[in-house]
């Protein structure tokens, strides 16, 4: 194979997905055989295309919330929010009452300088983009 010649990088919509694709000039002369296997003789040059999927990390979002002050619990609160769960959700798979998990987000607004939970999402959303 000879050098690298072309990397290319990009995040599907609404996916949390990043796709590499690469691509790399392949000559025979260099190689004692195709690495395709009867996909390719190996006698004429070829280019090799990879895609590479990859998970985004959903940690932007969480250490944004993190440096704002936000304790663990308020971060978890948030994020559970974010997407979409109800309060009621919330607090029984943190094993809490509702009344805190509402106390935790009336902090979380306070502490964001926010004044609906829908502005907590789009913030959440953005600074996962970031």
């Amino acid at each position: 194979m000879s050098g690298l010649s072309a990397v290319f990088k990009t995040s599907l919509p609404g996916r949390r997905t990043q796709l590499t694709f690469r691509t790399a000039r392949f000559t025979p002369d260099r190689q004692a055989r195709s690495p395709f296997g009867v996909l390719h003789s190996g006698d004429d040059r070829a280019l090799l295309v990879t895609i590479e999927r990859k998970a985004l990390q959903r940690g932007g979002a969480s250490e944004m919330l993190r440096q704002r002050s936000l304790s663990p619990s308020e971060i978890q609160v948030a994020m559970a929010l974010a997407e979409g769960l109800p309060i009621t959700e919330i607090a029984e798979q943190r094993q809490v009452s509702i009344h805190t998990v509402r106390n935790q987000r009336q902090s979380i607004l306070h502490k964001l300088a926010l004044h609906r939970q829908s502005q907590l999402v789009k913030l959440v959303a953005e600074m996962d983009q970031l």
